[in-house]
């Protein structure tokens, strides 16, 4: 019934890595998804090599 919650510390630190780089929506998720530093900040336990944000229409 409609879409999964995204853990809160993960929005926060996304929303941080964007401003603290100056980045586009689209160029925080790729440094997210390629970089196992970016996720350990956001809490991630190990590197997920996978797209963690879906754009709205899907």
């Amino acid at each position: 019934m409609g879409r999964t919650a995204i853990n809160l510390r993960f929005v926060i630190g996304s929303i941080i890595i964007k401003h603290k780089l100056s980045l586009s929506d689209e160029q925080t998720a790729q440094i997210i998804e390629e970089n196992p530093y970016m996720q350990f900040f956001l809490g991630l336990e190990e590197f997920i090599k996978e797209s963690f944000f879906l754009p709205a229409y899907s």
